[in-house]
């Protein structure tokens, strides 16, 4: 598998370090959903986020998964 590019960001709180942990990834479009759910439990953090690029402009398709 090639490497991903993922930014991790604080959900939920306006303080850093102290909202919920997010991974989000921005261009999952080469990924099926069971690397997505591999992923999420490999990163643990409480949920990822997978974005993909739509034909319409400004606009993206977005999978979330929890870890469990």
């Amino acid at each position: 598998m090639r490497g991903l590019e993922y930014i991790h960001v604080d959900v939920f709180s306006p303080s850093p370090y102290s909202g919920n942990s997010l991974a989000a990834f921005l261009d999952s479009a080469a990924l099926n959903t069971k690397q997505m759910k591999r992923i999420t439990q490999e990163t643990r953090h409480f949920e990822s986020i997978f974005l993909e690029p739509c034909s319409e402009p400004n606009t993206v398709r977005a999978r979330v998964f929890d870890f469990v």
